[in-house]
């Protein structure tokens, strides 16, 4: 993945599931643009990985601080202290990437209500949720290029057996992101759902 353009060399964003997938690929074509970076995961050693991955595409000439958070996504007290955190690291957010994910698959009789919750709250819940908390943050940015991005899934638009779950959320979250749009569209900041289609990540591919 790579960018061209320039515009967002001198932005913050903040991105979940930055250890790994879309999340980690994304994070690296940010920064090669010079962008700022919060990344967030729960597995502070594949951070890192992504981290020194990032630090040898930063233009020479950049400014850019790159940071990285450990969060679980299932702990919003903790959720609000990162993000308190971030803000006051950064001094403001520009941009949030909702990347993470829980990839639920199979037999719905055959999940279990532990991973179902869980899938639940790391692909909907948790992503409303951070976006309650940093959007206003967002709106008081004074910076040209803004946004709030969801990671969907092409299962957010058809649904296909063997991911009950996974396609709900997903569904769940394309429609949050369409009402939300409508919602603030007078700030000037733009929100969209991205929904590729099967991805060779290790959430898909372990």
């Amino acid at each position: 993945m790579e960018f061209s353009s320039k515009l967002l060399d001198n932005h913050t964003a903040l991105i979940t599931g930055a250890s790994s997938g879309i999340g980690k690929a994304t994070a690296i074509a940010l920064a090669q643009v010079g962008s700022s970076l919060a990344l967030v995961s729960r597995n502070t050693e594949k951070l890192k990985a992504t981290l020194e991955a990032c630090k040898k595409v930063i233009p020479k000439e950049s400014k850019a601080k790159i940071l990285t958070f450990q969060l679980n996504m299932e702990d919003q007290e903790e959720m609000k202290k990162v993000v308190e955190e971030i803000d006051k690291e950064f001094n403001g957010i520009d941009i949030l990437i909702n990347s993470a994910g829980n990839g639920l698959m199979g037999d719905f009789m055959k999940n279990t209500l532990s991973e179902i919750n869980e899938a639940i709250t790391v692909n909907l819940v948790s992503q409303i949720a951070l976006t309650h908390l940093v959007l206003p943050k967002i709106v008081e940015s004074k910076k040209e290029k803004r946004a709030v991005i969801f990671l969907s899934s092409v299962a957010g638009r058809h649904a296909f057996p063997f991911v009950s779950v996974y396609a709900s959320t997903k569904h769940g979250i394309s429609g949050f992101a369409e009402a939300l749009f409508g919602n603030i569209q007078d700030t000037g900041v733009k929100v969209c759902a991205v929904n590729p289609g099967f991805v060779r990540t290790p959430m898909v591919v372990p």
